[in-house]
């Protein structure tokens, strides 16, 4: 009986690990000075040495995914523009921000 609850506890573990990488930031780059949409920005997020990122579309719009729960940094940049950071961006499970 020990080993079928040692088991059963393991599977939730592994499940539970899966689900957190359900998470998601999406969102839209756009000129300061005129909010017309930033074609092929780069934004990414940081996490220690790794980045997990994406361009922007013909609209601006961009989705970083999947994601773990956790605290990250979120970047923008374009050739010819300052690098945006948004640091302290949080994460829940199976979030979309």
């Amino acid at each position: 009986m020990k080993k079928l609850t040692l088991l059963f506890v393991l599977l939730l573990g592994i499940f539970g690990l899966k689900a957190q990488t359900n998470s998601q930031i999406k969102g839209r780059v756009l000129e300061k000075e005129t909010g017309d949409p930033i074609i092929g920005a780069n934004v990414y997020v940081e996490f220690g040495e790794k980045k997990i990122g994406a361009a922007t579309d013909i609209d601006g719009y961009y989705t970083l995914k999947p994601l773990n729960s956790g605290t990250y940094n979120l970047v923008a940049s374009y050739i010819g523009k300052s690098k945006v950071t948004k640091a302290g961006v949080i994460v829940n499970p199976d979030e979309v921000k």
